[in-house]
């Protein structure tokens, strides 16, 4: 059975990119994938503080919050999907935090390699290069981990809650779920 982890840094309960995450879990537990999904913005995530000192009695990080967690499923998942908002053309505050701490993996000389990944976003703007600021720095951190890169649904001119009904996004989050195998 495959591991599904989904790390999602909207903090908005209805918004178009957790109806995009939500619609792409429905489907990978219709399939009989184990899903695990973090709300990063509900979480304590401490910054990074460069201490160099990751994975130090086996943690990935030596701050006591909410980050080890997740770091520990990151480990076991066979997928990870990163869903994200595009806060004025980058990625939100909080989740960049969770981001920089991910080098914990590299630091800690920690093989985490050979995993799918998946970027599932929205924005207002109906730029494609306004993704650039969130797909190009999850694209590169990836290929950094070794990981390959399943798909990318972006859904531009999502101005309002709910703008996401009247796409094809949902289908496309659906179909994500059908690429793995």
């Amino acid at each position: 059975m495959k591991s599904i982890l989904v790390l999602n840094a909207s903090p908005r309960e209805n918004g178009n990119t957790r109806k995009l995450s939500e619609a792409f879990i429905t489907r990978c537990i219709q399939r009989g994938f184990d899903v695990k999904k973090y709300n990063i913005p509900d979480m304590n995530i401490e910054q990074c503080i460069d201490c160099g000192r990751c994975f130090e009695d086996d943690n990935p990080c030596i701050q006591e919050d909410d980050f080890n967690e997740i770091a520990n499923e990151i480990v076991k998942a066979d997928v990870i999907v990163f869903s994200l908002p595009v806060y004025f053309y980058s990625i939100p505050g909080k989740f960049k935090m969770f981001i920089d701490k991910l080098i914990c993996f590299q630091d800690g000389n920690k093989n985490i390699s050979e995993k799918l990944f998946a970027i599932i976003s929205a924005c207002e703007d109906k730029d494609m290069t306004n993704f650039d600021g969130v797909r190009i720095p999850l694209e590169k951190m990836g290929k950094d981990f070794g990981w390959i890169l399943l798909d990318e649904i972006l859904a531009p001119g999502m101005a309002r809650t709910g703008d996401i009904e009247n796409t094809d996004g949902v289908r496309r989050a659906k179909e994500l779920a059908d690429k793995i195998v």
